[in-house]
């Protein structure tokens, strides 16, 4: 009988502090009928871009057209939601790989973009999220085959990101997001001298998953 006491008092100190674990994470709206969770969290995911206008460039401060030929991109991010109005990302963006005909050769574009985001958000009716970013990086845009077929043209720069979108939750742990999103160096330090004084940029309209830890 002590025994089956203590056994009986064990297990009910252990429910108490997983309610009060729980209760951390979670608060009960008796009203509503439902849980809403803390507005502190991790998240991570990623998705495809499409790019509609390809990645353009700035020479001598006028618009010069095409760049390169890049149709699609790859987008994956980690972030910590502060608040419900407020997040930290960290972004990688890459461009997939296109290759073109020009003057009797072929040519190979790509580019990958990191960036540091702030997220301005706000949630409505629990799965409804309107948010925008903003963020700065460092954008990296690669060509091979200007002249031969082992010549390369590169552009490293400091650069801007300016984004907006709408986050979809499925459940509480599993999103669907849409946004557009506006990439721009700010100038070149640190390129090719072909490429000096240009500026890049281009946008993206991207599908992403997202799955928040809480």
């Amino acid at each position: 009988m002590k025994k089956l006491i203590i056994i009986f008092s064990n297990i009910f100190i252990l429910l108490i502090s997983f309610n009060n674990l729980l209760a951390e994470d979670t608060n009960y709206n008796i009203q509503q009928n439902k849980l809403e969770y803390k507005s502190h969290y991790w998240y991570l995911g990623g998705g495809i871009g499409w790019l509609p206008n390809t990645v353009q460039y700035k020479e001598s401060g006028e618009d010069s057209g095409d760049w390169g030929k890049q149709d699609w991109a790859i987008d994956t991010f980690v972030g910590y939601s502060f608040s419900n109005w407020f997040a930290l990302e960290g972004e990688f963006n890459y461009g997939i790989r296109e290759t073109i005909e020009h003057d009797g050769g072929e040519r190979e574009y790509n580019f990958y973009n990191t960036f540091l985001n702030t997220v301005f958000k706000y949630t409505f009716a629990d799965k409804h999220t309107p948010f925008i970013k903003l963020g700065i990086g460092y954008s990296n845009y690669l060509a091979k085959g200007f002249y031969d077929d082992i010549s390369k043209e590169k552009y490293n720069d400091w650069a801007y990101h300016l984004g907006v979108g709408y986050e979809y939750a499925i459940t509480n742990n599993h999103s669907l997001v849409l946004s557009y999103d506006y990439y721009r160096t700010i100038k070149n330090n640190d390129g090719d001298i072909y490429l000096e004084g240009d500026i890049m940029y281009h946008s993206e309209l991207i599908l992403q998953y997202k799955y928040a830890f809480r």
